[in-house]
């Protein structure tokens, strides 16, 4: 046990226990650690002739092989996961993709390899699901009870993990840990989330009444009961990590304010927000066969908390790309309230713009006062859903208000922001094609050309002059979008109620899948022009389809036909359908991104559940 694999380890606990495997491993071992380096994740600085770092996902089986091969790996200690619970609810399918089918890709390759000791999959204690306020613990042999998409693919993981161990004798061992907290820790959990607040006097987010409990345990100690495992764990056998330290929300929230404002009033400084979907009041595990292979907690929750409040007062440019200042202009959109929710999710801090994007002093003022190292403009004149004609554009002053919103503003902030070398995101749209088709996609570098409309001149006369500050502005051509609410902007909620739909394949934006890939992208301040939307095309009628299975069973509609399209007002997809946008340059650069056809599914299944959960609280 000499030749380690490590996934997952530029993570939270993967990070730790590559650090800490070093510590413990003879000069002649080989530490090998692959991570495909996404949200959450910062790979540790070493220099250490025994450690090999690659950037590779899982389920790319021919490398993962080489991999194995190239170190003749003996011991894998699979970390690999995503895990946050919140973003499992709205992006469940990539959860699967990662979580289950990664796993299962691993224990393939490890398989046809043939020279595995051990294999160490790392799991948790929600696969138990929800337990009583005085249950004593669930037990290794309990029943598994997820109740959340993160949980449930951690569960799937591990029963094809014991069917690889009962059907081609992979020498297994599972672990269960409970919440993890200590240094390294993305910036989004409960511990560094709340510091990172106290320490400047902001209030802490309680979901619903802050009541749910968790128990937490010290990453050193996590890494310890691992090695215990490795060292003195049976084969085929499962094991719980964790402590006694169990604690409320509010407690945490408590714990910490005491320790950052000292004198200052706890509550003071609560911001109760709406709770999850679902969310588990308590989880609990049994520790006593753990201990009986001599492993014991070391560090107290009051020592670890300590220790990691430090940390991150010390530390915080560690995640500094994560947690950059951003800037938004029209923060109070559809589009932009989104925008701001994603960039506070992955750990950025967000200022909304006080001065208008035209304002040209306004802008220079508040751009030097906030300094932010990201602005985000998302100000865009469009008049609402159901008007979309030239007269509605260029009515009553409309035009010049839409020349001012849509083509002075983002001019200025592209002049603006590159005097200072800032990184703009300029979100535009594909309302500016005329029809192109599947067999010849619209690529990034395809110029505007449809001019049937003032808004589509303005729109496309800008983003020429916007390419031209392709050194400090990524321009994200985003087209139709589609997210899980009921915005009149989205183009479910059009095609839904309108009285006739005119059929037609395009290309789409799922918001929910696409901004935190634009957020990535201008995180790691990619510029230039992008097709911000999901690979491949589907038909609205297809849309539809969808939403009658998922959303609303027995949903009819009719479609437009020439009659309908001479004599009726347009209606959505009867102006500017059949654009079909080229995704290669994003699919490169974002290769989690989903497939339209998934992503559309995956969102409907969330309308459907807000649905539900709507029709429960009105009984």
């Amino acid at each position: 046990m000499s030749r380690f694999l490590v996934t997952g380890g530029a993570g939270f606990v993967g990070s730790n226990f590559v650090m800490f495997l070093l510590e413990q491993c003879p000069s002649d071992a080989v530490v090998v650690n692959i991570d495909k380096l996404i949200y959450g994740t910062n790979p540790p600085k070493i220099d250490d002739s025994r450690y090999f770092f690659y950037k590779s996902d899982l389920n790319d089986a021919k490398q993962m092989t080489q991999i194995i091969e190239r170190h003749q790996i003996d011991t894998v200690v699979h970390l690999a996961a995503q895990t946050h619970v919140d973003i499992s609810f709205w992006n469940s399918i990539q959860f699967t993709r990662d979580n289950v089918l990664g796993t299962h890709t691993l224990l393939e390759c490890c398989r046809l390899y043939g020279k595995i000791d051990r294999f160490i999959h790392f799991s948790t204690d929600e696969v138990y699901g929800e337990v009583s306020g005085d249950h004593l613990g669930c037990a290794e042999q309990s029943i598994l009870n997820p109740t959340n998409p993160y949980a449930a693919t951690k569960a799937g993981a591990e029963f094809l993990v014991r069917a690889f161990g009962h059907s081609f004798k992979l020498p297994y061992i599972i672990t269960r840990a409970n919440n993890i907290y200590g240094p390294y820790q993305f910036p989004d959990k409960v511990v560094p989330l709340f510091a990172n607040h106290l320490f400047k006097g902001e209030k802490c987010d309680i979901q619903g009444d802050g009541s749910a409990s968790r128990t937490f345990i010290h990453v050193q100690d996590v890494c310890n009961a691992i090695w215990t495992v490795l060292k003195h764990g049976k084969l085929h056998e499962i094991y719980n990590i964790g402590s006694m330290d169990e604690y409320t929300v509010l407690d945490i929230q408590r714990r910490i304010a005491g320790i950052i404002l000292p004198g200052e009033k706890p509550q003071d400084y609560l911001n109760y927000v709406e709770d999850r979907p679902f969310n588990d009041q308590r989880y609990a595990i049994d520790l006593t066969k753990l201990r009986k292979l001599g492993w014991e907690q070391n560090i107290s929750f009051d020592e670890g908390l300590g220790s990691t409040i430090d940390w991150y007062k010390n530390n915080g440019d560690y995640w500094k790309e994560s947690s950059l200042r951003w800037l938004v202009f029209g923060h109070t959109s559809w589009i932009g309230q989104k925008v701001c929710r994603y960039i506070s999710d992955r750990g950025g801090e967000v200022f909304t713009a006080k001065s208008r994007p035209d304002d040209q002093q306004g802008i220079a003022l508040e751009l030097d006062s906030i300094a932010p190292e990201r602005v985000v403009n998302i100000v865009n004149r469009n008049y609402g859903h159901d008007q979309q004609s030239d007269e509605t554009f260029e009515s009553q002053g409309r035009l010049s208000d839409t020349i001012r919103d849509n083509l002075y503003a983002p001019l200025i902030l592209a002049v603006e922001t590159q005097k200072r070398d800032l990184h703009l995101t300029y979100i535009g749209n594909g309302c500016m094609f005329s029809s192109s088709s599947k067999a010849s996609p619209l690529t990034d570098k395809c110029l505007p050309d449809f001019y049937d409309s003032s808004y589509s001149i303005v729109n496309g006369f800008t983003e020429r002059l916007v390419a031209m500050y392709d050194d400090n502005v990524l321009n994200c051509r985003i087209n139709m979008p589609v997210s899980f609410d009921q915005s009149p902007r989205n183009l479910v909620t059009k095609l839904t109620q309108s009285a006739r739909v005119h059929n037609a394949y395009n290309s789409i934006t799922v918001l929910d899948d696409i901004l935190p890939n634009m957020i990535d992208l201008a995180q790691k301040s990619k510029t230039g022009t992008y097709n911000m939307t999901n690979p491949g095309t589907i038909s609205h009628n297809e849309i539809l389809e969808m939403y009658s299975e998922i959303v609303d069973e027995g949903f009819k509609w009719k479609n437009i036909d020439e009659k309908h399209n001479n004599n009726n007002k347009p209606i959505p997809g009867s102006t500017d359908s059949g654009v079909v946008l080229e995704t290669g340059k994003l699919e490169k650069e974002c290769p989690d991104v989903l497939p339209v056809r998934e992503a559309v599914r995956q969102t409907l299944v969330r309308m459907a559940m807000l649905k539900f959960n709507l029709q429960l609280q009105n009984e």
